[in-house]
């Protein structure tokens, strides 16, 4: 599907309202008395950054109606980037309020008030974390599932504080409207967190799932196949992905996305992924009947109906969706052209080798492999060898290259050398659909 502008309006309509509704608070009614420009400025953009973090709330709040609009990719790029810029602007509130006037130090002094100024240390504390364990990136010594829990308790911490100083201040929040908007906004901010962590698993157990089979794949992969168990099972389009939980309650710390491989309509969810950390290293050891809890669909890299034909680029198991998406379109006898380039180090690192070459059968569709090393002389199908660049993307675009829809997913060199080339070649933005597994 392509990327609804009208959709994008009105949930950046949103997000700006929630930053004007904050702001009214602090311009609306002012203290009678003004404490120089340089201190209300300060003030302002405390009120602002703490929007900039009660909105993170919804863009990580797994709401499929907001994805659609931008994508997972953007959507989650705009979370990194607005959660940056929020810390900036509290930090800055605070650098601010000292440099108009020292005596603000005293919020910081413990023998003037120790839990308010340990408070506002540790909230200080809080945000440079959150900051370095998002921007740099997952540190070795920590597993997703305890950066996923860090993430979450800092950005709570962050906004609870935030609420409580400003509440305890008081100094634009001196009477009870304005007070209640604020703890209000706040407590919404934290209630969307409930529901993801609390509220979703109980609803999760209505609707459990249990390991049908575990495949072992080229390149280092594995397939585990999920049956239903006892209801209908799971609606979606092929390119979504969902949130998978092993175990036998779905109230763990181990939840990770992952993007499913099966076919529209299909009775069990398959899904592929290489081994890499523990949690898809004991695929391999899943017995059949284990319980299993998944949450979605979720997801904009699906088919664009009005396309005339698909160019695919993709890395490793970026190709996962890829399958769902030609797998759907062989169940469909979708006639429409398919232009795939696959990017691997070598050919024992092809998932899916075998039946790429089968669906070239079945569809009208063209697969280039791009190969860091030369394969043996025996290979029976098209390769490039080297690393993908522009010219290599120019080199397959179609003639009519807005009546196409282009797809990239897979490691970040890769992605962006696709997305720079095709809006550098003239490619619509809207006909460009990333999926960033790194970014979730």
């Amino acid at each position: 599907m392509q990327y609804s502008l009208r959709g994008g309006i009105l949930w950046l309509s949103v997000f700006f309202l929630l930053h004007l509704v904050l702001l009214a608070l602090f311009v609306l009614d002012p203290p009678p008395e003004s404490r120089g420009f340089l201190t209300e400025f300060a003030t302002g953009l405390g009120f602002v950054g703490m929007a900039f973090f009660i909105s993170q709330f919804i863009t990580t709040g797994r709401f499929k109606s907001v994805a659609p609009s931008f994508g997972t990719d953007m959507l989650l790029n705009f979370h990194r980037y607005a959660g940056v810029a929020g810390v900036v602007l509290v930090l800055a509130h605070p650098a601010l309020l000292i440099w108009s006037d020292p005596t603000f130090l005293r919020f910081f002094d413990p023998t003037v008030n120790f839990f308010r100024a340990m408070a506002l240390l540790g909230v200080t504390g809080a945000m440079l974390l959150i900051i370095l364990i998002s921007v740099r990136g997952l540190p070795r010594w920590l597993t997703y599932e305890q950066w996923r829990l860090a993430h979450s308790g800092l950005a709570v911490l962050i906004v609870f504080i935030g609420m409580v100083h400003g509440l305890q201040v008081s100094n634009y929040l001196d009477t009870l409207w304005k007070q209640g908007v604020w703890a209000g906004a706040i407590l919404i901010a934290i209630g969307l967190l409930v529901e993801v962590r609390f509220v979703r698993p109980l609803r999760m157990l209505k609707q459990p799932y249990r390991v049908h089979s575990v495949q072992e794949e080229q390149g280092d992969a594995w397939t585990i196949e999920l049956e239903p168990d006892g209801h209908e099972g799971l609606a979606f389009r092929a390119g979504q992905f969902a949130w998978i939980t092993i175990g036998d309650t779905p109230f763990q710390l181990q939840q990770n996305p992952f993007s499913i491989a099966s076919a529209e309509g299909a009775s069990t969810l398959r899904f592929t992924a290489r081994v890499v950390g523990d949690f898809t290293a004991s695929w391999k050891d899943l017995e059949p009947g284990t319980k299993a809890w998944v949450d979605g669909p979720y997801g904009a890299f699906t088919l664009t109906e009005d396309s005339k034909g698909f160019y695919f680029i993709v890395g490793g198991s970026g190709i996962v969706p890829v399958m769902s998406i030609l797998r759907t379109m062989r169940s469909r006898n979708d006639t429409r052209f398919v232009k795939l380039v696959y990017c691997n180090p070598s050919v024992s690192r092809i998932i899916f080798l075998d039946e790429l070459e089968e669906l070239q059968e079945d569809l009208n569709l063209r697969i280039i492999h791009f190969l860091e090393e030369e394969p043996a002389s025996d290979v029976a199908f098209d390769y490039e060898v080297g690393l993908l660049e522009q010219e290599h993307i120019a080199k397959f675009l179609p003639p009519d290259k807005n009546n196409f829809s282009y797809y990239s997913c897979g490691p970040a060199p890769l992605m962006d050398t696709t997305e720079e080339s095709l809006r550098a070649m003239g490619v619509d933005w809207r006909r460009i659909i990333p999926e960033r597994f790194g970014l979730i």
